[in-house]
């Protein structure tokens, strides 16, 4: 099946569910190599968390340039039992750049305005900030807010250590793992399980130095 351009897949309006999950997913030219084992990741995720009964309303969004056109590139918005799985009907790459701190600071505010009891963003990228209109200081006040509401904040390097990326946004290390592209889908299922239990308690979603070496093998820098 060829991929189909990034739409809408669900025309379900924001609902009361308490629980949200903002999956933020790098769409630059550079992620091409990756692209396609990235949305299997994605359906691995959504699997996962439908297996343990989790119940959330998930937002899938690719972000690239031109901000004009594609900082928000909508592809689900809707309750979890409506997702309709990216191996069968795929997103398109956009390509271009990868305005980081603008997708990061649209996404909190979107967070802000739906005010969730609980909410998990996880911001997917395979490089470092390129395009963005929002400076630095922006960006990571808004990730300041959402961790001081107690969300959580993941970051996915496909490919990549996103190491660097996490401390100039006020994270600790915990917060992110470079996972090589052949682990992906099995990151994401590890990710479900911890977002799964932070539902439920409240536990942190924080990788393991031992997980980041697992995942990351080449990619883990110590």
């Amino acid at each position: 099946m060829s991929a189909t351009d990034v739409t809408l897949r669900s025309s379900v309006p924001a609902t009361t569910i308490t629980q949200r999950d903002y999956i933020v997913l790098d769409g630059s030219s550079s992620m091409s190599d990756k692209w396609f084992d990235m949305q299997r990741a994605i359906d691995q995720y959504i699997d996962t968390l439908k297996s343990m009964g989790t119940k959330s309303h998930i937002r899938l969004s690719v972000f690239t340039t031109p901000q004009s056109q594609n900082l928000d590139l909508l592809v689900f918005d809707g309750p979890i039992d409506e997702w309709v799985p990216l191996s069968s009907d795929p997103i398109k790459l956009p390509a271009g750049m990868t305005p980081l701190y603008d997708a990061v600071h649209h996404a909190v505010h979107i967070a802000h305005d739906e005010d969730p009891r609980n909410a998990a963003f996880t911001f997917v990228t395979d490089g470092e900030e390129n395009g963005s209109v929002i400076r630095l200081d922006q960006a990571r006040a808004a990730l300041d807010w959402a961790r001081a509401k107690g969300f959580a904040v993941t970051w996915i390097g496909c490919d990549f250590n996103n190491s660097s990326i996490i401390a100039e946004l006020g994270g600790q290390a915990s917060e992110g793992v470079g996972v090589q592209k052949a682990l992906l889908a099995d990151a994401m299922s590890v990710l479900a399980r911890k977002r799964h239990a932070y539902g439920v308690t409240g536990a942190p979603m924080h990788w393991s130095e031992d997980e980041q070496s697992q995942f990351g093998g080449y990619l883990t820098s110590r």
